[in-house]
């Protein structure tokens, strides 16, 4: 026979202290100290439980949303210290693009500072972070490191975004453990300090400039370039570039005249005889010296790489295309005086010729040629006066 019935309490399972029974069915249980195997709000879908393992919380479909046991909190979905106001942090894998991030309120101007760790997707590699400060003025300071590939760089970038325009610099560290410095936007990339700029590496450090000048300036002294151990400073310039220096003193007394050569290494032109080895008169190491060179005949040429681009620049100007800041590249055309390289080299005269790394004549050496007439001068001068001589001592006969 049951032991409660409508309007009838017996006291068979009613002791001082305690109510023993197999399930209690109430609107409200009110009491201090509930103790027990376990505690749910359902027994299937959405719902709470909670026993001497933990504390589980159910979505409708019956998945685990929110789970503490053993020290360790697991949540699904979205986490915040506070619904608005100042000194909050969310935490969301949903409510920011591509990622999962943390959102810092430091006040109640709504103003967020946030960290996003990026799924991938857009560009971005799998893995890849940003923190971005609260904006000023609708502009973000912004730091990102976005993860390496097989393929590409992976690369952090520093700088400001505004809108969705970023413009500031990236540092590129690959895998295999080479490293570089860009700007992004066409912008300017300054290195300085208030003391010295070194940068060093085991192999070689490039700078370059794909669209542009690289400046090496000092606000202050001097621009130092210091060779490596084997006493070189080199510079590499692809294709047809040219290495150019503005703004240098003029000088008439020069105590180290410099030289290029085909591999655009940058020396001194040394003098001294103990530089030298085995001295002779030119005469003797080139037979017929004087009839050879004399033979060659100076000429005067337009400039062809000025005059293909001065021809590009009319050709975009016909056709219509903001070409104006091009013309400020190009030099004047006018006619040079010199000679041919390949009529040096055709007249055995090679050593006053600059080749190239195939042997091809590149460039003729026009500061050796004037020590070279000196002979040819000095002939020229003592038969002038062994005639002079001769003459006048016809006169005096």
């Amino acid at each position: 026979a049951g032991v409660i019935t409508t309007g009838e309490l017996r006291g068979e399972l009613i002791r001082a202290g305690s109510v023993a029974a197999a399930a209690i069915a109430a609107d409200a249980i009110d009491g201090k100290t509930i103790t027990g195997a376990e505690i749910r709000t359902a027994s299937a879908g959405a719902r709470v439980e909670m026993n001497n393992n933990g504390l589980w919380q159910y979505n409708s479909l019956g998945q685990v949303m929110t789970e503490m046991t053993d020290g360790m909190f697991t949540a699904v979905g979205d986490f915040q210290t506070g619904l608005d106001g100042e000194r909050r942090i969310v935490v969301s894998n949903k409510q920011f693009t591509n990622g999962v991030g943390l959102r810092f309120y430091p006040d109640a101007s709504g103003k967020e500072a946030g960290i996003t760790a990026i799924a991938g997707g857009d560009g971005w590699t799998p893995g890849s972070i940003t923190m971005t400060s609260a904006s000023t003025g609708g502009i973000h300071q912004e730091l990102q490191h976005k993860a390496p590939t097989s393929s590409s760089y992976g690369s952090t970038f520093i700088g400001t975004l505004d809108g969705g325009t970023r413009s500031g610099g990236y540092l590129d560290v690959s895998e295999d453990g080479s490293a570089r410095v860009r700007s992004k936007n066409s912008k300017n990339l300054e290195l300085w300090a208030s003391g010295d700029v070194d940068m060093d590496s085991d192999s070689a450090v490039s700078v370059r400039a794909r669209d542009g000048n690289i400046n090496i300036e000092s606000k202050t002294g001097d621009v130092r370039l210091a060779p490596d151990s084997s006493g070189k400073i080199d510079f590499y310039l692809p294709g047809s570039s040219a290495l150019q220096f503005n703004s240098l003193n003029s000088v008439t007394d020069v105590d180290r005249p410099l030289t290029m050569d085909v591999d655009w290494n940058i020396s001194y032109v040394a003098s001294s005889r103990r530089y030298k080895l085995a001295e002779e008169p030119i005469a003797d190491s080139i037979a017929g010296f004087e009839d050879k060179l004399l033979s060659i005949e100076s000429k005067t040429w337009f400039d062809k790489a000025t005059a293909e681009q001065y021809s590009a620049y009319l050709d975009a100007k016909s056709a219509g295309e903001e070409c104006e800041d091009d013309l400020k590249g190009i030099r004047e055309i006018h006619r040079i005086p010199g000679v041919m390289a390949e009529d040096l080299h055709d007249a055995g005269l090679g050593m006053f010729v600059i080749y190239n790394n195939e042997g091809t004549p590149e460039s003729v050496a026009y500061d050796r040629i004037g020590p070279a007439l000196i002979p040819i001068v000095r002939n020229q001068r003592d038969r002038i006066t062994a005639l002079e001589s001769r003459l006048s001592a016809l006169e005096a006969a």
